[in-house]
């Protein structure tokens, strides 16, 4: 890889996240992130994208509402057959028996004819008007040929908000115990603490990250190897471990040249951070190496960075929201050794060391 900074994820967590795909959605850094990871390198990072159905379903809602529009206009004409069939001979029965009775009394027979007319008509006006109510039981539109809308009690949208809020807190938590099961026993440990020299701008930066992740950062771990028999051990700059999930983060960073001897480091025509950067990806630690100006000028953003990447695999904005006004972290070009000498000479270090920001 190119430039910096740059993540190296081990397969154990781009299979989980894989399995467990999640969108931060725009959140603080995503960007960034996803420039990141979406970077060839020597080992399995990608890009991960996230699975999306070919099809979106109907709304069940609304197919409930139209067969409820069309349960309503079958109960209806249903009404206004019964009325017609049972209601329509009694009229008539009716109206011939008052017709003898008009013609038996005269005057007195109109008076109690239009009587009986004006009440029939006054129940049949009120039936119309209450015919709905008394099908559904609520005060539906059934005069529209639209989709009906259901109106729901405020009690009921706050139940409905409710559970949907413990479903899905239920559903994160799920994620974080079946990652934290699939890490365990899986992360490599180390086996002491070293005695390396820790620079001052590796303890200013080592201030900023306590600020952000507090009770997290540890220094110096030592993790002994052996080549040919011979016993070595790796030192990590800055450990960022999250206990609860079972992730642990090795945070390096690179200086072009060391500082006493001028002799060019973590060049990209040399192998020995591809070994370093195996050995710890291989134990199930995440990577991620900044360069030493990135620290030393942008110490808030590295650590947006490493924010960003923590929330997008437990798929929640929790680390990220102390980074709505920091700003993402500009990438760096890495060196070659021809680079990293010509650096040495012009002494480089010097000029952003004594601009440091904490």
């Amino acid at each position: 890889m190119s430039t910096y900074s740059y993540i190296l994820l081990p397969q154990l967590l781009l299979d989980f996240m894989a399995a467990y795909s999640t969108s931060v959605g725009a959140e603080v850094g995503e960007a960034a992130l996803a420039r990141e990871l979406s970077r060839e390198n020597w080992y399995a990072v990608g890009s991960i994208r996230e699975q999306l159905p070919n099809r979106i379903p109907r709304s069940p809602i609304k197919t409930t509402q139209n067969r409820q529009w069309l349960s309503v206009r079958v109960q209806l004409k249903w009404v206004v057959l019964r009325h017609i069939l049972v209601l329509l001979p009694s009229i008539i029965w009716s109206y011939a028996a008052l017709t003898a009775l008009l013609n038996a009394f005269g005057n007195w027979g109109a008076l109690v004819l239009i009587g009986y007319s004006s009440g029939w008509a006054i129940c049949l006006w009120q039936q119309r008007n209450a015919i709905a109510p008394y099908l559904l039981g609520s005060s539906l539109d059934y005069t529209s040929n639209k989709s009906l809308t259901l109106r729901e009690s405020p009690a009921s949208t706050v139940n409905t908000v409710a559970v949907r809020s413990a479903s899905s807190e239920s559903a994160s938590l799920q994620k974080l115990k079946q990652l934290k099961k699939a890490l365990n026993k899986q992360v490599r440990q180390p086996s002491g603490v070293s005695d390396a020299i820790v620079g001052a701008s590796e303890r200013d930066f080592n201030k900023v990250l306590e600020q952000y992740f507090p009770g997290r950062v540890q220094t110096q771990l030592k993790f002994p190897f052996a080549i040919n028999g011979r016993e070595y051990a790796y030192s990590i700059d800055f450990a960022i471990v999250f206990d609860e999930i079972g992730v642990c983060i090795d945070c390096e960073i690179d200086e072009p040249y060391d500082y006493k001897s001028r002799r060019p480091t973590h060049c990209i025509d040399q192998q020995a951070d591809a070994i370093r950067n195996s050995f710890f990806v291989e134990g199930n630690w995440i990577v991620i190496r900044f360069s030493e100006a990135q620290i030393v000028l942008h110490p808030h953003s590295c650590c947006k960075t490493i924010a960003a990447l923590v929330s997008r695999i437990i798929g929640s904005n929790k680390f990220l929201r102390e980074f709505e006004n920091v700003p993402d972290l500009k990438p760096t070009p890495k060196w070659t050794k021809r680079q990293a000498k010509r650096m040495a000479k012009q002494r480089v270090r010097d000029r952003y060391l004594s601009r440091r920001v904490v």
